[in-house]
């Protein structure tokens, strides 16, 4: 985000407002996405080059990270 906001107020929010709706799309419908790993998710951002990586459990979803689409893919879930 800072990074973003470095390059002005619009364009962080604009990143903020495309977070959240993507958020509430996973909410609503968190089977939508195209599965990246066992049991893990991602849905991506309509005018960034990130995506959102996630998990379904039975009554909860975890996300695990907003990953920048330039960065090397196998980092996307990290094992600790």
């Amino acid at each position: 985000m800072n990074w973003y906001s470095e390059r002005g107020e619009k364009t962080e929010q604009n990143l903020y407002n495309d977070v959240y709706a993507v958020l509430k799309h996973i909410q609503n419908f968190p089977e939508n996405f195209s599965m990246i790993q066992k049991n893990y998710r991602q849905a991506v951002l309509g005018r960034f080059p990130y995506v959102i990586v996630y998990k379904i459990y039975r009554t909860e979803i975890s996300v695990y990270s907003l990953f920048h689409t330039s960065r090397n893919s196998r980092k996307k879930i990290r094992r600790k």
